[in-house]
């Protein structure tokens, strides 16, 4: 009889992905906010995501973080 290989994860690129990680420290649940960035960044470094951390203002150009992101060669952004 033919043995069954184990099933191998969908995701097996090695290699790490930085990534524009846009954080509104005003969104979320209240006495949460600050916990939640340290989780979403440690559920994407365990996916090989290297995060770039934007931390939004009031005054924050979104539209300009994204495209210098796409300039100097990210091309994923979370928010």
């Amino acid at each position: 009889m033919e043995e069954i290989e184990a099933k191998k994860p969908r995701f097996t690129n090695k290699r790490h992905m930085q990534v524009e990680l846009i954080i509104n420290p005003g969104s979320g649940a209240v006495g949460e906010s600050s916990v939640q960035p340290m989780d979403v960044i440690s559920e994407m470094q365990a996916w090989k995501l290297v995060p770039e951390a934007y931390l939004v203002e009031p005054d924050s150009d979104l539209s300009a973080v994204v495209q210098i992101a796409i300039r100097d060669g990210i091309r994923m952004s979370v928010v």
